[in-house]
């Protein structure tokens, strides 16, 4: 047998190339990690934020030396991060040792009491010292004789006296003392906090730039009058309404304290318009009105007074109309408007038929935190209910005030729009026959826990009429589908003549509770129980519905599917589509 022989050399060689390789192969960078033990929060974040040894541990170089020096001045850093909070007894017990990894540095704190603010000077002196908005603040503020030193809440305190008084129009406004003294041996703190806001500047005049409407309807958006003490709010009010008009598609509102006149500040407004037409399609489906479709135009402004038009055609399974509205700004244009409007509409359901014609002319407002509509509406029906066929002219004057509160207007997690319809008509005035009605309606949304909300609907009306028989289908109360009573076809609730075919009541009653349950953060699921009917005489039997659903927060409001089965009757379930804000 052959033997292979390896010389002494050869493994001398080898020895050699294997002692070079390990000694350049890179060796694992020492790292460093830090512990503090005694405090948390935001003074534990500051102390991290100062220790140069914690720099270290975050990616800078590591030698023995540097981690030897930073370990050293922790103690001091340690202190001063502590500083700020009124920790000013401050004991450190540091330790560093070599670990496996590298070095393990730990602190452990004592801080001790924090100092109490033994003598407050807090005040505002000149023209502010009477100012209601400054008292409040004084007395919000969290500086008091007793309480422990916090630099950040004294500096806060700082910023927010000059941004009120920038807010509220005192441009001359300065701090003539402000300082923290610190007495180590009688271990107390005294707190200086004095402005001097000088004279409080005025509104001066507003100008605009020339635009698509005239300025005196854009003066009418002013909420403040030249000499008015100035107040940056009333400039966002401004800005705010201005955009709320649809007329602009950018407004920038300047105070323009550079061209002051003595103590009156002018305000200039840039404003870029709006296209002056727009254009809208729509698509949609619901159960109540199967497959829809709208075609529109709206004009923002048909003239340089301001003036509106909008046109607009909707075709869905069950109707056909075509309305027009013309509005006209008055008094407050933010708010209040004149206007007129024609309509047409084809509607055929189950229960009912009817082509009528309106013709209205009313005045919308706000009244504090409601808005009111007056109207006088002449309305043309021919329509079929049951076995009932008839031809209607009415004259109706109307009101209706509504209330809308919410915290968010899409999706709201609390908040309420509650309303009253009125109206009525004389057989002595353009009228086939006298009545009046009312409605009273009302929705609420209200939190429950994290992820739920409850909602509750109520929905009652009452006619007063001699001769019903003549009131046309647009007058009369029908209950059942998406928004009503739900595990029921649309308008099918209410009393029947003797061929058992829904003709509509008098009255209307409808309640709901509904409870959802976030699933995901665009998803929900909801529980709910409907009451309610459309009846002759209060007290008559009303129908229940209950039921399940899913909610999708799209980009256009909450997309509900519910699947609804009646309680009083033997029917199956019946699923209802709709989409739309909560209130």
């Amino acid at each position: 047998m052959k033997r292979t022989l390896v010389s002494p050399n050869a493994v001398a060689l080898g020895a050699g190339l294997l002692l070079m390789c390990l000694c350049f192969a890179p060796l694992a960078a020492p790292s460093v990690r830090v512990v503090v033990d005694g405090v948390d929060g935001e003074p534990l974040q500051n102390i991290l934020r100062l220790l140069g040894i914690q720099a270290l541990a975050d990616g800078g170089e590591v030698t023995e030396a540097r981690v030897r020096r930073h370990h050293a001045l922790a103690p001091r850093e340690i202190r001063q991060a502590l500083e700020p909070f009124g920790y000013y007894r401050v004991e450190v017990d540091g330790n560093l040792e070599r670990t496996g990894e590298g070095w393990l540095a730990r602190y452990a704190i004592a801080p001790g009491p924090q100092v109490p603010i033994a003598t407050l000077e807090l005040a505002v002196q000149g023209e502010a010292e009477d100012d209601p908005a400054f008292q409040e603040l004084l007395r919000a503020l969290p500086l008091r004789t007793g309480a422990p030193l916090h630099h950040p809440t004294y500096e806060r305190a700082k910023r927010q006296l000059q941004q009120l008084a920038a807010e509220r129009g005192y441009f001359d406004a300065r701090l003539t003392r402000s300082e923290v003294r610190v007495d180590l041996d009688r271990y107390q703190a005294a707190v200086h906090l004095v402005l001097d806001s000088g004279p409080r500047y005025r509104f001066g005049e507003v100008r605009f730039e020339s635009t698509v409407v005239r300025e005196a309807l854009l003066q009418d958006f002013v909420p403040f009058a030249p000499g008015d003490p100035y107040d940056s709010a009333q400039l966002l009010e401004l800005n705010n309404g201005l955009l709320d008009s649809d007329y602009f598609a950018q407004v920038e509102v300047r105070p323009r304290t550079d061209h002051a006149d003595g103590l009156t500040v002018p305000i200039e407004v840039q404003l870029t318009a709006r296209e002056r037409s727009r254009y809208s399609v729509g698509l949609g489906y619901g159960t109540d009105t199967g497959a829809r479709a709208s075609l529109g135009l709206e004009r923002r402004y048909v003239n340089t007074r301001g003036h509106r038009f909008l046109a607009e055609l909707q075709i869905s399974e069950i109707r056909t109309g075509f309305r027009t509205r013309y509005d006209i700004p008055v008094r407050d244009p933010r708010t209040d408007r004149v206007f007129v409007q024609a309509r047409y509409t084809e509607e055929e359901v189950d229960v009912s038929s009817s082509d009528a014609a309106e013709v209205a002319i009313g005045l919308e407002q706000r009244l504090g935190f409601w808005r009111q509509a007056f109207t006088l509406t002449y309305l043309q029906s021919d329509f079929t209910i049951g076995d009932q066929v008839g031809s209607s002219a009415l004259l109706m004057p109307g009101a209706r005030w509504e209330r809308l509160k919410a915290d968010d207007p899409v999706y709201p997690s609390h908040g309420s729009r509650v309303g009253l319809d009125v109206r009525g008509a004389s057989e002595a005035v353009l009228s086939e026959t006298s009545f009046l009605q009312a409605r009273l309606f009302g929705k609420w949304v209200r939190r429950l826990g994290s992820d739920g909300r409850v909602l509750f609907r109520a929905d009652v009306g009452s006619t007063w009429v001699d001769e019903f028989a003549a009131l046309p289908p647009e007058v009369r109360f029908f209950a059942g589908g998406d928004v009503s009573v739900r595990g029921y076809g649309y308008n099918t609730l209410g009393p029947e003549n003797a061929d058992g075919d829904v003709i509509g009541g008098r009255h209307l009653v409808v309640g709901s509770i509904e409870y959802e349950h976030r699933l995901a953060p665009d998803w929900s699921g909801a529980v709910f129980y409907d009451i309610g009917n459309a009846v002759d005489a209060f007290g008559d039997d009303l129908e229940s519905g209950v039921g399940v659903g899913v909610r999708w927060r799209s980009p256009v409001g909450w997309v509900r599917v519910d699947v609804a089965k009646p309680l009083d009757e033997d029917e199956d379930v019946r699923l209802h589509l709709r989409i739309g804000p909560d209130l």
